[in-house]
């Protein structure tokens, strides 16, 4: 977790995250807690309407997702947002991978909620007091985005590692110099 703690002083050094942000959604958790069966049908029926598009494994990803959203959310909301909160949801970004969510599924859902959060903000507060609820949702959203991205890239990193017995600094390495030849190709 050691990295885990870099990378969220970085993100909140750039973010603005901080107990203030924590503070506005607290005072505000009673009505935010009667969203979250709006947001889980919302997302189900987001779900639904793409089902023709998606393959097994999307349909097997978009379950997962649907299956912890609701604990999720009220974790956030909840104003417990020391230490084991981040450490939860470094775990949950685990549980999704086990799971085999891809990154993508996972983005696409937070930026969906996201929207959605914001579209209950604006309808129930005034507008000035909605972006201030919406944005501190935001950020804390992102950084939970972000702890799970990095959990992600750092686990298939050291897996890589661990199962080919090449060192982290040269497969951080290798894929510098690849990116680079594709950025020198164009593509």
């Amino acid at each position: 977790m050691a990295q885990n703690n870099e990378l969220m002083e970085a993100f909140k050094m750039i973010s603005g995250l901080n107990e203030e942000t924590y503070k506005v959604i607290a005072e505000n958790k009673d009505k935010l807690i009667t969203w979250k069966n709006d947001l889980l049908e919302a997302f189900k029926k987001e779900v639904a309407s793409h089902s023709g598009e998606m393959d097994s494994d999307d349909k097997k990803e978009a379950k997962n997702l649907e299956t912890t959203l609701v604990d999720w959310y009220e974790d956030i909301i909840s104003g417990d947002t020391g230490e084991d909160f981040w450490d939860r949801q470094w775990k949950v970004g685990l549980k999704y991978l086990a799971d085999g969510v891809d990154l993508n599924m996972l983005v696409a859902m937070m930026s969906f909620l996201q929207k959605k959060f914001a579209e209950k903000a604006f309808q129930e507060y005034p507008p000035e007091e909605a972006l201030k609820i919406f944005l501190a949702f935001k950020t804390i959203t992102d950084a939970i985005l972000a702890t799970v991205v990095e959990g992600h890239l750092d686990l298939y990193i050291n897996a890589i590692e661990k199962m080919s017995g090449i060192k982290k600094p040269v497969i951080e390495r290798m894929a510098s110099l690849e990116c680079k030849k594709i950025l020198e190709q164009g593509g």
